[in-house]
This record gives structure tokens, sequence and C-alpha cells, in this order.
């Protein structure tokens, strides 16, 4: 039984990575643009924790970014799915991320894993800011390709 179950729990796992519970599930749809001038502080969006749960990063080349879960975020999937079946799952999409990342290393694009809930991205362009929702899964992938960040799925990045 669980054999039969694994290629749906995996297709649940890779389709969700694309998807987006507030635009009913668009892929490579950019990421949220907030004018430089509007950024808000970065202590209020979490007052009562000393150690805030985002990064600020620059972008000034294509790069592949990952938004990976947490553990607190992992052990929710585990048991929403069943320990047995969330680590058959993800040891198969592990397994195409290393694809991904050998051939991003190939095509000399970097891959940069992030895990926290709220990043910032400064690039020449825009500045953007990703915010975990319910829609992120385990690995959530983001392409910026020196003009435009989007959020995009890892099949589309295997087919670069």
């Amino acid at each position: 039984m669980m054999k039969k179950m694994l290629p749906l729990i995996l297709s649940s796992i890779l389709v969700s990575c694309g998807q987006n519970s507030d635009k009913g599930g668009v892929l490579n749809q950019p990421a949220k643009i907030l004018p430089s001038t509007n950024q808000p502080s970065y202590e209020k969006l979490n007052p009562n924790n000393k150690e805030l749960n985002h990064e600020k990063i620059k972008l000034a080349e294509s790069t592949i970014l990952v938004i990976l879960m947490d553990s607190e975020e992992i052990e929710n999937l585990k048991k929403l799915q069943g320990e047995d079946d969330f680590y058959e799952a993800a040891q198969d999409f592990s397994w195409y991320d290393s694809e991904l990342r050998t051939k991003m290393d190939s095509l000399n694009i970097p891959v940069r894993n992030i895990k926290k809930d709220t990043v910032y991205v400064s690039t020449p362009s825009w500045d953007y800011i990703i915010s975990k929702d319910t829609s992120f899964s385990l690995f959530t992938y983001f392409y910026y390709n020196g003009d435009t960040l989007v959020r995009t799925d890892l099949f589309s990045l295997l087919n670069y």
C-alpha cells in the first residue's frame, strides 16, 4: 500500500513547489515587489523575537534561490504524510534537487539555500520580498535571471 501511495505523495510535494494558494496555483509568477522606500523595518516584522527570521541578500547575476522548510515545518509535514511515506518521497525529491544542482553548476548558475521565513532580495532593478506561506513545500524554488525574480518549480529548472 505504501508503495502505491509514494507516487501520489511525491507528486503532491513536487506540485506544491509551484502552487500559490492565493493565486490559484500559478507557476513562474513574479515574486512580490516591495519598493525600497516602503520597506518595513525588520524589527517591526517580529518584535518579540531577538533572532529575527529573515535574510537580506543582493543578487546581480542569474541565481537559483531555494527556500527550505525549517525543522518544525518538516515535523508537521511528517505528521501529515506519515513518517515512512515522507522519507521515501523526500529521498526521491532530494535526488531531483541534486540533479538540478549538478546542472546549474555546469551552467555556472549559483544555487543558494535559505531557511528563513522572509527573504529580502535586492537586485539592480528591483527589491523583492519572499515570505513563506502554506504553498511552500520542502524545497521552493525562485529563479533570478539577471532581470526578474520568479517563483518556479523544480522540473522547469531541470528543463532550463
